[in-house]
């Protein structure tokens, strides 16, 4: 089996899969009892806070643990929106923004928000001009993530916070590192945002874990406990959160994927069948179309190879691309597009059994 469809999900690593029994079998106990049991949970999630905020270069006290990146998103939404309705009602995205990112923003446009998108250049990142362009004194909330988790590309956040603050002091500046998160170093603090997302399903933890970073008060989206200093109510998930802690101990540790992004490029350059779909350096992520193979069709072909990628986002359940859209392509070819992303176990013999399938499939299935 060979597994290119790493932006969706990671496989578990083997550290956090002992991490995790170990939890399920000697740590069970709710965090939020009183007694050793349950210390010892509450223990192994604070040193899980503790390794989180470290990777994201914060102080662990600015962290709260939730159920993934798309409640992180929700909730760094909905407490900005509380915060900020004195400011204005003006919000500005990017147009390629994770679904759970545009559907908020969607709710909130019928609530009488302006809602501004901003769309990407041709190399998938948002121009810091386009946003300025867009800014104005009214500006309540920018949302703009660090890298786009169907084409790649990095967004120069830390001069777009700084050009919304200008523009709009009390704006609240909110960024998704899902796809971003232990694939590139950065620091939340630095980029100078005010939320941050993150997701542990992504950097071989277990699905069901996320956190967000917060630079000052969070309003709260789930209340009716006392868990995560009430900011997040309900029994905290410790199993995977002490995975997700584990998870960051291993990240940066070794890095080839720049050079098998280059030997995917050498590739897609030898093909004049595959076209590439923005052209940037983010090396986790790349995405091409093959000419006159729908996605749908390519993917249960490589499937049958014993090739696992995917056509965009796992959440869009296979709907058309809206990332790809944003950047202007034309329908024939988002209809054939594929996304390739890796990890740092993938090898160039990985890619050669990808390409090599896309040759037979383009000589099996397109007729002469």
């Amino acid at each position: 089996m060979i597994y290119l469809d790493n932006a969706a999900t990671t496989k578990p690593c083997d550290e956090v899969i002992k991490k995790a029994n170990q939890m399920m079998c000697n740590t069970w106990a709710n965090p939020s009892s009183l007694y050793s049991l349950g210390m010892y949970a509450e223990d192994e999630i604070e040193l899980a806070r503790e390794r989180v905020s470290g990777v994201l270069g914060v102080n662990p006290k600015n962290v709260v643990f939730t159920s993934g990146g798309t409640e992180s998103n929700n909730l760094a939404i909905h407490s900005a929106i509380k915060s900020t309705r004195h400011v204005g009602k003006k919000i500005i995205a990017s147009a390629y923004e994770h679904s759970s990112v545009l559907e908020p923003l969607k709710e909130l446009e019928k609530c009488g928000y302006e809602v501004v998108f901003l769309l990407p250049e041709k190399d998938g990142t948002i121009s810091p001009d386009t946003l300025k362009n867009a800014l104005t004194p009214d500006t309540a909330l920018v949302c703009v993530m660090l890298t786009n988790n169907e084409v790649g590309g990095v967004n120069d956040i830390k001069t777009m916070v700084s050009l919304t603050k200008n523009v709009s002091p009390k704006a609240h500046f909110h960024c998704d590192c899902v796809a971003a998160f232990g694939k590139i170093k950065f620091s939340a603090s630095a980029l100078g945002v005010d939320t941050l997302s993150v997701s542990a399903h992504k950097i071989h933890a277990l699905k069901g874990t996320g956190a967000l970073y917060f630079k000052n008060n969070l309003k709260p989206l789930i209340v009716g406990g006392e868990q995560e200093k009430k900011l997040r109510g309900g029994t905290q998930n410790a199993v995977g959160i002490a995975a997700f802690g584990v998870a960051c101990e291993r990240l940066f540790k070794k890095n080839r994927a720049p050079e098998i992004k280059a030997h995917v490029l050498k590739w897609v350059e030898s093909l004049d069948f595959v076209t590439l779909n923005a052209d940037n350096d983010f090396p986790y992520i790349t995405n091409v179309s093959v000419s006159k193979i729908k996605s749908e069709t390519m993917l249960h072909f490589l499937e049958s190879e014993g090739i696992f990628i995917s056509s965009g986002s796992a959440c869009s359940k296979g709907q058309k691309s809206h990332v790809l859209k944003s950047l202007g392509l034309p329908e024939s070819q988002i209809d054939c597009a594929i996304r390739i992303s890796i990890d740092d176990t993938t090898t160039e013999n990985d890619i050669d059994a990808l390409f090599n399938a896309i040759k037979r499939a383009h000589e099996k299935l397109i007729k002469r």
